[in-house]
């Protein structure tokens, strides 16, 4: 993949659910368009199987890449962003929640 958008669902389904909602809303404008999740399991523990076929890709991020201390903290991810990006090209990045 060489270009697209990159959203982040961290520790509440209702980010899975903004997340979901946010691929809709671009595949509803261009289908082609590519959209990625960086998620764990209870983000997108509500949506079922083809529900997440929406994304392009689910990344599953390293516990050092969203949690400190034991405790996790979905902010510190978009630090990683540069490395958990699957596109080579270009990546936007848009929080799920805006």
């Amino acid at each position: 993949m060489t270009k697209g958008i990159l959203t982040i669902a961290l520790k509440h389904p209702l980010y899975g659910r903004f997340a979901y909602n946010l691929a809709l809303s671009v595949k509803a404008k261009d289908p082609k368009e590519r959209i990625c999740v960086i998620a764990d399991d209870v983000a997108l523990s509500h949506l079922h199987e083809g529900q997440k076929m929406i994304f392009d890709k689910i990344i599953k991020p390293k516990p050092s890449q969203c949690t400190r201390d034991g405790k996790l903290l979905p902010l510190i991810t978009k630090f990683y962003l540069h490395k958990l990006t699957p596109y080579k090209e270009a990546t936007l990045f848009v929080d799920a929640d805006m």
